[in-house]
């Protein structure tokens, strides 16, 4: 009886000592938010499943790895590049910030584009949301879904490739509704 008793306290502390361990070192981790000075950057990113952060999201392969960034006084403009699909987005929530993508051309796989946004000082892993527009209907009719994923920034690795700041607060307001047009007016 004893040492029933002794095998259970034992299995019981190994138990409790695995979950306690287990959970130090899931939140450590867990990546800070980014901490870049100001100027231009390419910064590693990928898109994981919301359901299941382990597995990359059926939308990582819409989105070129690579987005662009530029940090002016903690304030991150980041521009991120559709290779296809962009005709199929009607808008996108990114942490608390909606918009809505920039089409460069219109083909059959749906086209390529961006997207921009900003945010401050953000965390490595922003949620995003889709509202969306895919042919999958009888004779490739639209049909409207809606589709959650993690956007991924792997801050650490960001590469900086300029020390110049061009982008202005009000430049980066107006180019979430227009960047094309926002290009024309600050040339």
């Amino acid at each position: 009886m004893k040492s029933h008793f002794l095998h259970g306290f034992k299995l019981l502390f190994f138990v409790t000592a695995f979950i306690f361990l287990g959970g130090i070192f899931a939140n450590s981790a867990k990546a800070a938010p980014a901490n870049l000075t100001d100027g231009n950057y390419t910064v590693p990113m990928k898109l994981w499943q919301k359901a299941d952060p382990t597995q990359s999201s059926v939308a990582n392969q819409f989105f070129d790895p690579t987005a662009s960034v530029n940090v002016s006084q903690g304030n991150y403009f980041i521009t991120l590049k559709l290779v296809k699909g962009v005709t199929f987005i009607n808008s996108m929530t990114i942490g608390d910030q909606t918009v809505s993508p920039t089409v460069y051309s219109k083909e059959p796989d749906g086209g390529s584009g961006m997207i921009a946004f900003t945010q401050a000082n953000p965390d490595e892993v922003l949620p995003v949301d889709f509202s969306l527009q895919v042919p999958l209907g009888p004779n490739d009719a639209l049909i409207p879904m809606n589709q959650w994923a993690l956007f991924d920034f792997s801050w650490s690795q960001a590469t900086k490739i300029s020390n110049n700041t061009p982008v202005t607060p009000n430049a980066v307001s107006y180019t979430h509704l227009r960047a094309h047009e926002t290009l024309r007016h600050i040339v």
